[in-house]
């Protein structure tokens, strides 16, 4: 119990103080209300490319009137105000609901890019510690944004996912399926990294190219399964999907990163083709 006459043990955000220490229980560890800070570090660590993630005592990234933290763990950017219940905005239940489709799907690369994402309210998504957060944005498409982070010694990848908010159904299943292979190809390459004190080696350099292959082979098998049509840039050159033929597929995707050049292009700003490949997945120059 609560001292003083507040009789209510349910704190900050809702998490219960304990009557003891004084701190409120975030499940992975205890924050000071009086200090703003938590009391142990942050078990899922910090990522390179945002620093104020690198203070693992701080709640979430010091801003706690536009971020809530709802295990301690990591931050929810799309929580209504004064929900008690987070990470549960209808964006986030309608993507959920589509990767638990993928999930189920016959398709081994659907199931790889599904599994890739990891489950809801788990910025840590295995046990190597890679990192995948989900966003939404009224923007056609989606958008796969992959680092190479670290998990202490361990390299990993840190990818932010972009989802269109517009798109249901079939589209969404694919959007979720399409970055999802992204994500995976990022994981992959994290995870066949080697290193010593003097050099490093990637055992899987999987190009922008290559990833956008598989992906949008995971798109065509998800649309192809809904027995719905997929174009990429309005002709016959881009069909994937029901109506089109499985053969000459990798050309059709060919067409299609050649329709948008101001989408997928390399570091170098040339157009992705077999021959101008792109860079790597997790933006890393890879030592051949």
């Amino acid at each position: 119990m609560v001292s003083g006459s507040d009789s209510n043990r349910y704190k900050f955000t809702g998490k219960e103080r304990d009557a003891e220490s004084g701190l409120d229980n975030f499940i992975a560890r205890y924050n000071a209300s009086s200090l703003g800070r938590f009391m142990s570090p942050d078990p899922a660590g910090g990522s390179l490319a945002d620093p104020q993630t690198l203070n693992k005592y701080a709640y979430v990234r010091n801003s706690p009137a536009t971020l809530t933290d709802p295990t301690g763990l990591y931050a929810c950017a799309d929580d209504a105000e004064g929900a008690k219940e987070h990470c549960m905005s209808d964006n986030d239940k309608r993507f959920e609901a589509s990767r638990q489709h993928d999930l189920q799907s016959k398709n081994g690369d659907v199931r790889r890019a599904a599994t890739a994402l990891g489950d809801p309210g788990k910025e840590v998504v295995d046990a190597r510690g890679d990192k995948v957060t989900v966003q939404f944005s009224s923007a056609e498409g989606g958008d796969t944004h992959s680092v190479l982070d670290a998990n202490g010694s361990t390299p990993i990848s840190n990818s932010t996912v972009t989802i269109n908010s517009s798109d249901k159904g079939t589209a969404l299943d694919a959007d979720v399926g399409h970055e999802g292979s992204h994500v995976a190809d990022a994981q992959d390459v994290a995870a066949s990294i080697t290193y010593t004190n003097t050099s490093f080696h990637v055992g899987q350099d999987i190009s922008q190219y290559a990833s956008e292959q598989r992906a949008y082979r995971v798109t065509d098998f998800i649309y192809r399964s809904a027995n719905e049509p997929y174009n990429g840039c309005g002709n016959a050159s881009c069909a994937l999907g029901a109506g089109s033929s499985p053969l000459g597929i990798q050309g059709r995707i060919d067409a299609i990163l050649r329709a948008h050049p101001d989408i997928y292009h390399g570091p170098d700003g040339r157009p992705l083709t077999q021959q101008t490949p792109g860079g790597n997945v997790l933006n890393i120059v890879v030592p051949h």
